[in-house]
């Protein structure tokens, strides 16, 4: 198995999955903040790709996950 950072393991927690599912999504996050995103772009972003009822989509979820990894959340 995988090694995973606290977060993905604290994500995975917090959402119910799997790291292995949760990985991806925290890469995802963290990767459209670095490029400029905002939260809401991303969270659109997220549902568009797995869906407006995944938790994981939501911008509270994304808001977390960026104050998580230590990243502004404008």
């Amino acid at each position: 198995m995988p090694a995973y950072s606290p977060l993905v393991m604290e994500a995975s927690e917090k959402l119910g999955h799997r790291p292995v599912l949760v990985d991806p999504v925290i890469t995802v996050i963290v990767g459209h903040h670095r490029e400029g995103d905002s939260v809401k772009t991303i969270s659109d972003w997220l549902k568009w790709h797995i869906g407006g009822d995944n938790p994981a989509a939501q911008m509270e979820f994304v808001s977390w996950v960026l104050r998580r990894s230590g990243r502004n959340t404008k």
